[in-house]
């Protein structure tokens, strides 16, 4: 009987411990993820269980739509809030980047960092305009499709939550100076209980064990400014001033690690209170506006521009570092695996730290003029997102086995241009748009090329393994800064080791036109040496590439199938683009000239648009080359004219027939004689069509060459069929 009492009492406290644990189980973050601002109820910002390695490389990079306000990570999900109007919250495939689903907030609202628990997405939104008249909510959404289970609300604006025991515990700013805290249950948003805070707190609170720590703005002098609550009733354990006596407020989230609450007030510095009692341990006085991040060894601050490290039984400085770029406010820090990650300067990027010394242990540049919000880190990549919204998975590993930056130096993950040969560089300094393209190479990648006949041959990978080759591209010239040209002015061919894997490759024809990036995914089995070998052909023009990266794995697209050749253009001399005739494009010399006096076209068939006879381009001696046709396919060419000069006003009404005489030729056969636009039209301002039957050449092209013999010779319009 006696073993079995103790048996019995034994298991009646094994329960009990279990029932404890299993109630403050979900204060800390999930393994390996990090599922809110701060990743635990702690507001620690330290993940435990990553693994993650300080070499930052890019894994995906996925543009949503605008700035993006801060994201967390759960159960391989990217959950980012996005600014804008309104504001949205999309879930992103953490190894994709795709996005899943996207939730829109109501207008004229902003929502907040989202944070995650029991497969729910918890987003404060804040009301319009005075928080007196106003009210803000908490929303409660499905993980699986952004559909809302519950909305909750509050008089002014509500906190980020601290989750524990399936409850959030949140802060309202509220009315007038006085604030609430506040008990909600995950399961329908139901209040359990209030407590009135002094002062409206604008940081979520702090959970540890049975204590609500929260921090209040009060701005009143020796009021309290930081308040520990019961967590089942909201009965005030202890409340302290530890700012507003030295001029400063608790603008920031209380911070707990062990039996020690940190606590951070402007123009006041840090504090360390006893989290049972609240008896001041010691405090630092320096200006700071954020809370410090911990893995329990020691505190890591985010300033202006620099991190410093902290002791944390007495707040002396262990170690400062200044971050690159210009200061944008704070520098944001989490720490992992030995490491601080710390971001927020603009064209600072993300900088890995040592977390013992302040030694740079890695780093990752954000795209010219952006800055990097505070970051994720999951067990083993680093999700940042960046005010020009981009969202960026990084690791250790990337991937990237090789990436090569063809004309240019280095850029992120791109070395400076080498294992060429052949060929020449050119580069550009137009902004070049990269929004079409999953994982785009830096910007200035596209912005520098080589071209020619040349090849690269990427060394040192594993023998005989297949990869996947991404050749990146862009038209920095045909089409780009006023020069003519576009479809068919740039044609190549690509070889992967002496297999043809793109035939007559046009950029502008891919990307949609010059100054956009478009890039070809390849499948590509390395050699028995290791070697991937990528050769340019040209075919119209200088072949050309921007960037060579060889990625792990095979491609998940498919290639640009071959352009097909084109039947019919129709080109606009001298002018913009009026119905299918484009602007004009393709012209070697000549001038352009523009009337506005209208053009009889009734003497014709199948006329362009009037406004193509309103523009010419004229001179002594010109051509146009048109290109992307099939070799030696059959065509018709029409030629369109109109007299705009003699024998109008413009010429006093002088001229006529013999004022303007010329001479045109097609691929080197003459097909007009001492052609006269004035005599053949019947008078001035009258179209005029001449067709001839063409067939292109061995390369797809047809070359029309006009030649004065009196005045200028002179087109309007060019069309193929």
């Amino acid at each position: 009987m006696k073993n079995r009492n103790l048996t019995k009492v034994f298991f009646t406290f094994l329960i009990g411990f279990v029932s404890f644990f299993l109630s403050f189980g979900n204060v800390f973050a999930q393994t390996g993820d990090w599922t809110s601002l701060y990743n635990n109820a702690q507001n620690t910002g330290y993940n435990s269980s990553s693994t993650i390695a300080p070499t930052l490389l890019q894994v995906w990079q996925q543009n949503l739509g605008g700035r993006i306000a801060g994201q967390v990570i759960a159960d391989g999900v990217v959950y980012a809030t996005v600014e804008g109007s309104p504001y949205t919250v999309k879930a992103v495939n953490a190894s994709t980047g795709a996005t899943l689903w996207t939730f829109q907030g109501d207008s004229g609202r902003s929502l907040s960092t989202p944070t995650i628990d029991n497969n729910t997405v918890y987003v404060a939104e804040t009301p319009p305009g005075d928080n007196c008249s106003n009210y803000g909510y908490m929303i409660a959404l499905n993980t699986n499709d952004g559909s809302v289970k519950w909305k909750d609300q509050s008089t002014g604006s509500y906190t980020l939550p601290a989750i524990a025991n399936n409850t959030l515990y949140i802060n309202s700013n509220g009315c007038n100076n006085i604030g609430t805290a506040e008990a909600i249950s995950e399961t329908d948003g139901s209040i359990l209980w209030t407590a009135s805070i002094t002062g409206g707190p604008v940081a979520p609170p702090a959970v540890n064990g049975s204590t609500v720590f929260i921090g209040a703005p009060c701005g009143c002098g020796t009021a309290p400014d930081i308040y520990a609550l019961n967590i089942n009733t909201g009965a005030t354990l202890w409340n302290a001033n530890v700012g507003g006596q030295y001029g400063g407020d608790v603008y920031s989230q209380p911070v707990v690690s062990g039996n020690i609450v940190y606590v951070q007030s402007s123009g006041a510095g840090l504090h360390a209170l006893n989290a049972s009692s609240g008896a001041v341990q010691w405090e630092q006085y320096f200006i700071t506006s954020t809370a410090p991040a911990t893995d329990g060894t020691n505190l890591y601050l985010g300033q202006s521009q620099e991190v410093d490290s902290r002791n944390p039984s007495n707040g002396n400085l262990l170690w400062s570092y200044t971050m690159p770029g210009t200061s944008n406010g704070n520098v944001n820090v989490a720490v992992a695996n030995g490491n601080v990650y710390a971001t927020g300067t603009t064209n600072g990027g993300i900088v890995a730290l040592n977390s013992s010394t302040g030694s740079v242990s890695g780093t990752f540049s954000s795209p010219s003029g952006t800055y990097f919000n505070s970051p994720a880190i999951s067990a083993n990549a680093v999700y940042v997102g960046d005010s020009a919204g981009n969202l960026y998975e990084l690791n250790n590993e990337g991937p990237i086995v090789s990436a090569i930056n063809a004309g240019g130096d280095t850029q992120g993950n791109f070395v400076a241009d080498t294992d060429f040969n052949g060929g020449t560089t050119y580069s550009t300094s137009s902004t070049v748009d990269t929004s079409n393209v999953t994982n785009p190479a830096p910007q200035a990648v596209y912005q520098t090329v080589r071209y020619g006949n040349f090849t690269y041959t990427v060394p040192n990978l594993t023998p005989n393994t297949n990869y996947t080759l991404r050749l990146h591209f862009n038209e920095p010239y045909f089409g780009a800064n006023g020069n003519s040209g576009g479809v068919g002015s740039r044609v190549f061919d690509v070889s992967v080791n002496g297999t043809q894997a793109l035939s007559n490759f046009d950029i502008y024809q891919a990307a949609g036109g010059a100054d956009k990036a478009v890039v070809e995914e390849l499948p590509a089995t390395s050699d028995s040496n290791g070697d991937i070998t990528v050769q340019f052909s040209s075919v119209v023009d200088n072949a050309m590439v921007s960037g060579i990266e060889v990625d792990n794995g095979t491609p998940s697209t498919t290639p640009t199938p071959t352009p097909t050749p084109l039947q019919s253009e129709a080109i606009n001399a001298g002018g913009p683009t009026e119905g299918s005739f484009q602007a004009d494009m393709d012209s070697t010399n000549g001038s352009t000239y523009t009337t506005s006096s209208s053009v009889d076209i009734s003497g014709v068939t199948n006329p362009a648009p009037e406004a193509v006879y309103q523009t010419v381009r004229y001179g002594s001696n010109f051509s146009y080359n048109l290109t992307g046709f099939a070799p030696n396919s059959s065509h018709t060419v029409r030629l369109h004219f109109s007299e705009p000069y003699w024998g109008t006003a413009l010429s006093s009404n002088q001229g006529g027939t013999g004022s303007r005489v010329f001479n045109v030729s097609i691929n080197g056969t003459q097909v007009l004689n001492n052609f006269d636009v004035y005599q053949t039209a019947g008078g001035a301002d009258k179209a005029v069509i001449e067709e001839f039957p063409v067939t292109a050449d061995s390369n797809g092209e047809i070359s029309i060459q006009f030649t004065a013999v009196t005045d200028n010779a002179m087109v309007s319009g060019i069309e193929v069929n």
